[in-house]
């Protein structure tokens, strides 16, 4: 359960009003010298959070994710060269956002649920239309909603002035259903020139909603309602049908390479988190196990212990017993298993599984623990 995260009265509401109704986009690198005062300002406070964000330790820092990520938005933006910055957050919710100076932060939650480079490109693109059009700038004098203020309870450490600039300044709580459209449009025809698969654009969305639907979400998320999230995918869908043109095509490749080093972290965020719920509803996706690979079946395991329910047992053991065969060098199966039959008190299973982690993991972090029950059931 999520603890609730208070903030100072004075930052329910962002009360400054800049007047920023009629700006135009950005479309060259050098319009970013020469903004007025009042988005100066904003830029000022951006920045304020970007720093905190990077002290906080919830960056992932791992350089192969982020430049893969920038090397993406440098397609997409290539008219604000680099201005548009991206950095991978561990934090396991569906969420990507994007600031008024054109950082834009991606959740190991979001990243590890794309399947495909079209559909990593469409976040990318959509929010980094919401900063070539200025639309954080525009919306500075928002209400900063109870959805928001639960989106960012992952950064409750930040403080409060500067969790207040988060929620006020970013897309986190959803922009205007104008300004969501209009980077639609914007995000689309990036996709477009830039060569990916823009027919993946509505499959992101449909993703989302498929996922909140299952599982009765009332938390928020990226494009927090289900009303948002039909509107994304029919905005696609109409934009794809009026579009007809060569694609390139992606390196899939890659993408896979960079994605898999992502997942054990989210894995691991989620179990931390007790939300075994979303990992078995993703893991148990069709086509699931060849995409997350061999080991995804331990955790699959391991979603189904944290919820608890004796009526799943068996798929648990089950999904313990296939990481062990597809993947015979991984560990932590072994353990998973030889523990659950150790609490069962049936040494004769539990031994020759503690036995196998040992020998794979002599000194692993659980291996004294290992030896402690095997020392008990001799």
């Amino acid at each position: 359960m999520r603890k609730a995260l208070l903030l100072p009265a004075a930052l329910i509401h962002v009360a400054v009003a800049y007047g920023a109704s009629d700006v135009t986009p950005f479309t060259a690198v050098e319009q970013l010298a020469h903004l007025e005062e009042p988005e100066q300002r904003v830029w000022a406070e951006s920045a304020d959070v970007d720093k905190a964000l990077s002290r906080s330790g919830r960056l992932m820092n791992d350089a192969a994710v982020d430049e893969y990520l920038q090397a993406l938005v440098n397609r997409l933006f290539p008219d604000v060269a680099r201005a548009v910055r991206v950095r991978a957050i561990r934090d396991p919710e569906m969420n990507a956002f994007c600031m008024p100076n054109g950082s834009v932060y991606m959740n190991l939650g979001m990243l590890s649920r794309l399947r495909n480079e079209g559909q990593l490109a469409t976040i990318l693109a959509h929010e980094g239309s919401h900063f070539t059009h200025r639309h954080g700038f525009q919306q500075r004098t928002r209400a900063i909603t109870t959805a928001a203020i639960m989106q960012v309870t992952a950064f409750a450490g930040l403080g409060g002035a500067v969790l207040g600039n988060l929620i006020g300044l970013s897309s986190i709580q959803g922009f205007s259903r104008d300004h969501e459209r209009e980077a639609d449009r914007a995000g689309f025809r990036r996709l477009v020139d830039a060569g990916f698969d823009y027919r993946e654009s509505p499959r992101v969305f449909e993703m989302l909603a498929a996922e909140s639907q299952a599982l009765a979400m009332k938390e928020p998320y990226f494009f927090a309602s289900h009303p948002a999230l039909k509107d994304r995918i029919a905005s696609f869908q109409d934009l794809i049908g009026n579009t007809v043109t060569a694609m390139p095509g992606s390196d899939e490749a890659r993408f896979r390479s960079i994605v898999t080093r992502v997942h054990r972290s989210w894995y691991e965020l989620e179990i931390a988190k007790g939300r075994g719920d979303r990992l078995i509803h993703v893991l148990t996706q069709p086509g699931a196990g060849e995409f997350y690979g061999a080991e995804s079946s331990y955790y699959l395991g391991e979603a189904y212990r944290v919820q608890g329910n004796k009526a799943d047992e068996p798929k648990m053991l089950e999904a313990y017993r296939m990481a062990m065969s597809t993947a015979p060098r991984f560990a932590p199966s072994f353990l998973a298993l030889g523990v659950h039959y150790y609490k069962q008190k049936d040494c004769r299973q539990a031994s020759p599984l503690l036995s196998t982690y040992l020998e794979l993991e002599p000194a692993g972090a659980m291996s004294a623990h290992a030896r402690r029950f095997l020392d008990k059931c001799k």
